[in-house]
């Protein structure tokens, strides 16, 4: 998403990189970095997550098209995760609309 790849942006002067990944509880954030302003960063990164997160609630944004293609191929690099798992993402994610994300 546009909002949070600015965030990246702004990051990447400082040093300061984030990763995610998909395990068994869900969505896996990890900062990498040596800043002051990592806390910062962090806590912006994580409120404007959450105002994305409430938008596509209400509606008011719409998901990337790239976004099912992004979140089956990142499913299916998880070790973590079983085959049958693996495959109900790639399925799910093709059909899935704003309003069931953010739930």
């Amino acid at each position: 998403d546009d909002e949070i790849l600015g965030l990246a942006e702004l990051g990447a002067a400082a040093g300061i990189a984030y990763e995610t990944s998909l395990n068994r509880a869900g969505l896996r954030i990890c900062f990498r970095g040596v800043s002051q302003t990592l806390p910062s960063y962090v806590r912006r990164f994580c409120r404007r997550l959450v105002q994305h997160h409430v938008k596509l609630l209400d509606g008011s944004t719409k998901m990337a098209d790239s976004v099912p293609s992004r979140a089956s191929a990142l499913a299916n690099r998880s070790p973590q995760m079983t085959r049958a798992e693996k495959d109900f993402v790639a399925n799910f994610v093709t059909r899935v609309s704003e309003r069931e994300v953010g739930n």
